[in-house]
């Protein structure tokens, strides 16, 4: 027993020695280079809890805030990484490193006016700190008022610094945003010449071009870049995006398998090069890239979430959920963790399990009440149940970060629709307008705004206002050839058609719309005779075809559009649109189960190609109620994105519901396809199916 006793003693002396050797800074040293150690190799995760189990020992090691700061940052976490930054300013405020850290959080967070504060701050103490002039120089450049100001300050830069880069790159940023192209071009140019390293320059160059469109001048800087780094995969994957746009698509595709053969671990490229196969209209291919990949990493969570993504733009909800469930919810980090409930959330809402998409949107936001991606998935939500107050609270927090986010004006100026507040609207969509004057989408919801209100005057003067910035697009011409129809110039409508079609022959709607012209024609038999020797004279146009099989569904002759389709197919095979409209034609005309049968194969060819298409999921929904599924038609119907305004799948959904014993919910989808001021054929029987009801 003393033995033991005396063992225990020792024992005791020694944890004593221990402990005292090992004082209070020792450990807190010990944890910050152990985290210094993880953070130099990338290990960001660890690295972070050695940080704060170093700020546990000593709440004031100012060293010790900045090194979780940055690993926060690494990590993504932006919030925690200006809170942490904080409190290293305010523990060390002479530290201009740390108030330059602060003041960059604050350019990400897009509080130019606070970076600007901050970096004046530091040039008080240190005017000679070129890193806090660069900073004040952007944040000036953020501010339309200030951008003269930026420029005198960068040109002071690049006479005391003519090797930095931001100097030039910036100034350039504000000569184009002036429309000064040529000089912005010769300030990079002169960057170049005083530079040691040309990318960055070059890559400004390529940004410049992209926005102008000049895809001549994009793939001259893009092979330049090549040039200087011909194994690094950027290089390739800008030549892959330009040579997409010049619609070179063979040579594109072998730029991309030269960017995978550089980084085949890549899984940001990887999911890149998938996008790039589904816009082909190739999303078996895509999936097989991505299923590929994802076995040889299968803890890859971005793979995983992009073939979730894939499956369900696809129509494939429940594969994508498979995918999706097999991670371990809690083997991810938080951000990591947010990015997963945000997928699994969003294949909800496009399965239309709303209930189920709102409980996660309301986890995520319960951590991150301003997460861009939960708050406009709430608005959405809130858009198709109608519930237009909660959509517009959500998107004005949205536009409280992201005040030139077209996307986020357009719904809300729906959910202000659905209050009936049209001034509201027309304010959001005018807005949207004048900050993005070459997107058409807000021109577009302009318009159908004024149409929903019948309002043809404004209507064509939101067109002719339109096509002073998007000269060149199908979508404002159809609507302007809509109003013309409406108003009763069918000649002008005619001829707005055709340039509809002329700018995007792939886009069904005008074709539609221009042979419903023809068919109101009361010279039938000469726009018949025109469209047929139009078709003889260019036997290989297809559009023209199309043109014509159309002008027969909308005279009443299916025979003879399905003949054109029939033939369209034997000597132009693997055409959606033909697939789709024969598809459509055999369910509506031909009451048997053979061409119900083909119907089916047809309009699947036509999804594999165009999975999102509305068109051709409205004509698989019509399929599936003529085979006697009226409950899997109105699922595909429900899974088409509540946005896309389409009155022939709402007439459909209509008829489906009044199948199905829902009178009440058949009667909100025909009034809200007979609101829709489209030329579609069904108006007449929707009308009296409403009426009858």
């Amino acid at each position: 027993m003393l033995a033991i006793n005396r063992l225990m003693l020792l024992g005791l002396i020694l944890c004593l020695a221990i402990s005292a050797c090992s004082s209070p800074q020792e450990k807190r040293d010990n944890f910050l280079a152990k985290g210094e150690k993880l953070e130099a190799g990338k290990d960001y995760v660890r690295a972070r809890l050695e940080f704060k189990n170093a700020i546990k020992v000593d709440p004031q090691c100012v060293d010790c805030y900045a090194g979780l700061a940055r690993v926060e940052l690494a990590l993504k976490n932006f919030r925690e990484a200006y809170a942490v930054y904080s409190m290293a300013v305010d523990l060390a405020p002479e530290r201009m490193d740390l108030q330059l850290a602060l003041g960059q959080l604050f350019l990400l967070k897009r509080s130019a006016d606070k970076a600007e504060e901050k970096a004046r701050f530091i040039i008080s103490k240190e005017p000679d700190n070129q890193n806090a002039q660069i900073l004040l120089a952007m944040a000036l450049t953020l501010q339309k008022g200030k951008r003269e100001e930026a420029l005198d300050l960068l040109e002071n830069i690049r006479n005391d610094a003519p090797t930095r880069p931001e100097g030039y790159i910036l100034a350039a940023k504000i000569l184009s945003s002036r429309g000064y192209i040529s000089k912005a071009e010769s300030m990079l140019r002169k960057g170049i010449e005083n530079s040691q390293e040309p990318s960055p320059f070059l890559q400004a160059l390529l940004s410049i071009c992209f926005q102008q469109k000049d895809w001549d001048g994009a793939l001259d800087v893009a092979k330049e870049l090549e040039s200087i780094a011909p194994d690094e995969a950027r290089s390739h994957l800008m030549l892959a995006q330009i040579y997409e746009q010049r619609g070179e698509i063979g040579l594109a595709k072998e730029a991309w398998q030269k960017a995978l053969d550089g980084e085949p671990d890549n899984f940001l490229l990887v999911s890149a090069f998938s996008q790039f196969l589904l816009r082909q209209h190739k999303s078996s291919e895509a999936e097989i890239v991505l299923r590929d990949a994802l076995g040889k990493n299968p803890e890859a969570l971005d793979l995983r979430l992009a073939l979730a993504r894939l499956l369900t733009i696809t129509g494939r909800g429940s594969d994508a959920l498979d995918v999706i469930e097999q991670v371990q919810e809690n083997d991810i980090s938080k951000p990591r963790r947010i990015a997963f409930l945000s997928e699994k959330a969003r294949i909800y809402y496009f399965m239309r399990k709303l209930d189920e998409s709102e409980n996660l949107v309301s986890e995520i936001l319960k951590e991150n009440p301003k997460n861009p991606s939960a708050l406009l998935l709430q608005a959405r939500i809130a858009l198709v149940r109608r519930e237009g107050a909660l959509a517009v609270s959500a998107l004005r927090t949205l536009l409280d970060d992201s005040p030139d986010n077209v996307e986020y004006r357009i719904l809300l100026a729906q959910a202000h629709l659905i209050n009936k507040e049209f001034k509201l609207a027309e304010d959001q969509l005018r807005r949207a307008t004048q900050k993005s004057p070459k997107d058409q989408r807000p021109w577009q919801a302009l318009v159908k705004l004024y149409l929903v209100q019948k309002d043809l005057n404004l209507a064509q003067k939101a067109i002719n206002d339109a096509l002073k910035s998007v000269h060149d697009s199908a979508v404002i011409y159809e609507l302007q050839g809509r109003v013309q129809w409406l108003k009763g110039n069918t000649l002008a409508a005619e001829k707005s058609f055709r340039k509809a079609i002329d700018l995007n022959p792939n886009w069904l709607i005008p074709y539609r719309d221009l042979a419903s012209v023809l068919a109101k024609s009361d010279k039938l038999d000469m726009a018949e005779k025109g469209l047929k020797d139009a078709v003889a004279k260019h036997p290989k146009s297809w559009n023209l075809k199309i043109l014509l099989a159309t002008f027969y569904e909308r005279t009443g002759q299916a025979k003879s559009a399905i003949s054109v389709y029939e033939g369209f197919i034997k000597d132009m095979p693997e055409h959606p649109l033909v697939y789709n409209n024969l598809a459509y034609l055999y369910t509506e005309y031909c009451d048997d189960k053979g061409h119900l049968a083909q119907a089916k194969d047809l309009v699947e060819r036509a999804l594999s190609e165009r999975p999102r298409d509305v068109s051709i999921l409205d004509t698989k929904a019509w399929i599936l109620f003529k085979s006697g599924e009226p409950e899997k038609a109105l699922d595909i119907i429900d899974a088409v994105d509540a946005n896309v305004q389409n009155p022939t799948l709402l007439y459909h959904k209509g008829v489906v519901l009044i199948a199905l014993g829902e009178k009440e919910k058949a009667r909100k989808a025909l009034q809200q396809a007979l609101e829709d001021e489209n030329l579609f054929p069904e108006r007449d029987k929707a009308q009296k199916l409403l009426t009858d009801l």
